[in-house]
């Protein structure tokens, strides 16, 4: 509990231990603030020692009146302490790992990075034809804390990219933007050697309906001539997402799905042919419309209060469990059909396979089975542009 709180919307600190909160200017700011039922992580409510402290890593909380006392409470309890003030080695050497890729490659390279107005700060901006704002996530967070901060982000222009090693965590970064790597040893993330991407990434290929799972994607029974399109896992490697996002050779997607949103990176010439398929993606700005409300005109109070933070506290509130729809499963694209004479492939990424392969070194290994891009069934081994492949698949393809 605290009898202070940052306002993230207004852009204020609230003295909860005033009549007028410390802006005689906003007469109904009390009022306006109780009347708020939006979600707690929507409200915008933050600690201010989280604030201070660890701004990439902010705390929500809500408002309530005790004993006849206004104060301010963190939503969830159950999550335990604080996360460490230093930042941990892994953290380190991944930001130190992207903002040495960005800079081998020619782009311009800023490290904590931090807004004008002190709302936002960006672990590593890489920027190129696009900029592109790195979030290396190591620690907990809520997912309504990432949609805020890629809000930001995308406020000062700034595309965001979050990436974390921890499956637990990329399910809670899908609301921006995201990238799961596979583990490795911070020592080895310093020392340069591949870090391959397990998550996050798709590209779209085009199978012939018999080799699509199930009946026809289309007609909903039996099989046809046709080939459809399907949204297979990507395995680029750090350094690859690093380069192409910033020039813009990977780019962020939204595809609705029935009762969902998949956001994933994948290239320029397989969004646009989707997009032209089903009409047109949304983007973030359109899913953000329904959330906007007015901010109130205000100045900062120079009235001092107390900035400890008491996370902790027992409360009745709790975070709803979260759904977790995409766990590297095919995605449909069906809506991408086209005729056996005419049939388009995306332009594969530069490089051929050789007859006979070599696939012993650790590159080629899988943390996780996934679909083989030939056969469907679970292989445990990546070809050398990172698809997914049973090694023999691969041979009798290669003729």
């Amino acid at each position: 509990m605290a009898n202070g709180v940052w306002h993230v919307e207004l852009g204020i600190e609230i003295d909860l231990t005033l009549e007028d909160l410390g802006h005689p200017e906003m007469p109904d700011l009390w009022e306006v603030l109780c009347r708020d039922r939006r979600p707690v992580g929507q409200r915008g409510l933050q600690c201010l020692e989280c604030r201070e402290e660890r701004p990439h890593c902010p705390e929500w909380m809500f408002l309530r009146i005790r004993r006849g006392q206004r104060e301010a409470v963190h939503f969830n309890s159950s999550v335990g302490k604080h996360p460490a003030k230093s930042e941990s080695d892994e953290h380190k050497a991944l930001k130190e790992r992207i903002a040495t890729t960005g800079d081998r490659e020619g782009f311009r390279v800023v490290t904590e990075d931090r807004a004008n107005d002190g709302a936002r700060r960006t672990d590593v901006t890489v920027i190129g034809d696009v900029a592109v704002g790195w979030e290396i996530q190591v620690s907990n967070i809520s997912e309504p804390a990432v949609r805020q901060r890629a809000a930001l982000a995308r406020r000062d222009g700034l595309v965001p990219s979050w990436t974390t090693s921890a499956k637990k965590l990329s399910e809670v970064l899908r609301g921006a933007p995201w990238s799961l790597i596979v583990p490795r040893p911070w020592q080895e993330i310093r020392a340069g050697h591949e870090i391959r991407v397990a998550g996050g990434v798709r590209i779209l290929e085009m199978l012939h309906c018999s080799r699509v799972p199930g009946p026809c994607p289309v007609k909903r029974t039996g099989k046809c001539s046709n080939f459809h399109g399907i949204w297979e896992v990507y395995n680029p490697t750090l350094d690859d997402l690093v380069r192409g996002s910033a020039a813009g050779d990977w780019v962020p997607v939204i595809v609705p799905q029935s009762r969902w949103m998949n956001r994933f990176w994948t290239r320029p010439a397989d969004r646009d042919l989707y997009a032209a398929s089903v009409g047109g993606l949304p983007t973030e700005d359109d899913l953000m419309q329904g959330n906007k409300r007015r901010a109130v005109p205000s100045s900062i109070s120079e009235q001092e209060m107390e900035r400890i933070c008491r996370y902790g506290q027992e409360s009745d509130h709790r975070s709803p469990q979260r759904e977790v729809f995409d766990r590297g499963q095919r995605l449909d694209a069906s809506a991408v059909t086209i005729p056996t004479q005419r049939t388009y492939q995306p332009q594969k990424p530069v490089g051929a396979a050789p007859a006979l392969l070599d696939w012993s070194a650790k590159s080629h290994w899988l943390p996780q089975p996934q679909p083989c891009q030939y056969c469907g069934k679970p292989a445990s081994l990546v070809d050398d542009h990172g698809r997914p492949s049973h090694k023999v698949c691969k041979e009798k393809a290669a003729g």
